[in-house]
């Protein structure tokens, strides 16, 4: 396996997720053969957790579809598309950067003409419509089209409808030309009917039986109501075509963005996500095992310094800190190994200084709040706290009444995560990357800011 320091998916993926790519795929051709419209497979998880590196790997396993789902070689066709909803900004961007990255995408990877002239007409179409809509938004349509204004809308859509920079080709323009008559009618006509369009599109690009299969990565990215949004646009406008979506997402920001949209109508999350998405695959957590194991040998040049490798005691801290997501810890390891290697040649690293410099990182990278803290107080933030955390293992009633007299320390003990980081781990003993002494604080506050942290 090659180094992978970045923070892009693994192209070799561990933790099962080929097994979960293949099984994936099985369901989403058997759900969708000889049945017309869309199938939409949901992948949850948090942060970090490998949804885009589970989706690229299902990505590889369609390109060779007839080995992995056992689909007849020129029964099916299925072609792929990526799309990243995350950097649009607005409701209106976000919907026609959708359409129009399917829509290119199938004009420009396909081999015959027509499909191209389809494609593009089609783009044309839609985008025209969306500028036409926003301005009507924005000016209030009625007032629009009034004789008050003297203004006839189609006009002042026509210029924002050439896109990419590129002129529009004659068919194109035809478009435009026609989309203006319909526009003119009935603002709407052009929506009920893009989807019936839009279905024979990709027949004509994947073929009667084929399948475009669109990936949408990073939902949980956008802003929420932009997240809605994208979801609706596949309900809306794409849903009767023989599409397979993959999604990835964190279900919690889907139900924030329900629960503020809907507030008044009482739909849940968990009901909106049913209506939306056919089949939810949530993504195991990780064990500790797991992530140490795939990380010793993906970063294995990182953990294993001569002088002060990532032994076990120092996994368990990592561990305990990251809460076993692989992105924070592969992020903390390449950290480390920065600050690691400039305290060995600033020539203050020694047994005792290396794991309590990793504990500082670890704290100024999770916890960032008790990070700024530590120097309050003359350093003795962290040696209070440890009191607290010790008193509450005996008796609540112990920590209260030490809390009265640490009132500083109350926002961070109400941190469980933190609390059970700062315990640390039975078997590593008290003394193992102990910072409570003051003295000790400063000096290694002082090392790290040497570091450039």
């Amino acid at each position: 396996m090659p180094y992978n320091y970045n923070d892009k998916p693994n192209k070799e993926p561990s933790l099962n997720f080929e097994l979960y790519a293949k099984e994936l795929g099985k369901i989403a051709v058997k759900a969708t053969t000889g049945n017309e419209g869309a199938f939409t497979v949901g992948i949850f998880g948090s942060w970090g957790s490998g949804k885009t590196t589970l989706m690229r790997c299902i990505e590889r396993k369609f390109e060779n579809h007839t080995e992995h789902f056992g689909v007849e070689e020129g029964a099916t066709k299925f072609k792929t598309i990526w799309f990243n909803p995350w950097k649009y900004d607005d409701t209106h961007g976000i919907r026609n950067a959708l359409i129009q990255t399917i829509l290119r995408e199938m004009a420009e990877n396909s081999q015959r003409a027509i499909v191209k002239e389809k494609c593009n007409n089609l783009a044309t179409r839609y985008n025209a419509s969306q500028c036409f809509l926003h301005i009507v938004e924005h000016l209030a349509g009625a007032a629009l089209q009034s004789q008050m204004w003297g203004v006839n809308p189609i006009e002042i859509v026509k210029p924002f409808t050439k896109l990419g920079g590129k002129a529009r080709t004659n068919p194109e323009q035809n478009e435009v030309n026609n989309l203006a008559l319909e526009l003119d009618t009935d603002p709407y006509l052009f929506i009920n009917s893009f989807e019936a369009q839009f279905r024979e599109v990709v027949k004509a690009y994947v073929g009667e039986n084929g399948r475009l299969v669109i990936f949408i990565d990073d939902l949980d990215r956008c802003l929420p109501e932009n997240a809605l949004t994208v979801l609706e646009s596949l309900k809306l406008y794409l849903d009767n075509a023989n599409c397979v979506f993959f999604i990835g997402l964190d279900k919690r920001v889907i139900e924030q963005a329900v629960k503020q949209r809907y507030k008044d109508l009482n739909v849940t999350g968990k009901e909106y996500i049913e209506k939306m998405i056919q089949l939810n695959f949530f993504l195991p957590e990780k064990n500790s095992n797991q992530v140490t194991q795939v990380l010793q040998h993906e970063l294995n040049e990182l953990v294993a310094c001569p002088n002060y490798p990532i032994d076990a005691r120092m996994w368990r801290m990592i561990l305990a800190a990251t809460k076993g997501n692989f992105r924070k810890t592969k992020q903390f390891v390449i950290a480390w190994a920065l600050i690691r290697s400039l305290a060995i040649s600033l020539k203050v690293a020694d047994e005792k200084i290396i794991p309590q410099l990793a504990k500082i990182l670890l704290i100024q990278t999770n916890f960032p709040e008790l990070y700024d803290a530590l120097p309050t107080k003359d350093y003795q933030l962290i040696r209070h706290l440890k009191e607290v955390i010790d008193a509450y293992s005996q008796s609540i009633e112990a920590a209260k009444e030490l809390l009265s007299k640490y009132p500083e320390c109350k926002r961070f003990f109400a941190d469980s995560h933190l609390r059970s980081f700062l315990k640390g781990n039975a078997q590593d003993g008290d003394d193992y990357a102990d910072i409570s002494d003051p003295q000790d604080l400063r000096k290694l506050l002082q090392i790290l800011s040497q570091t450039g942290r």
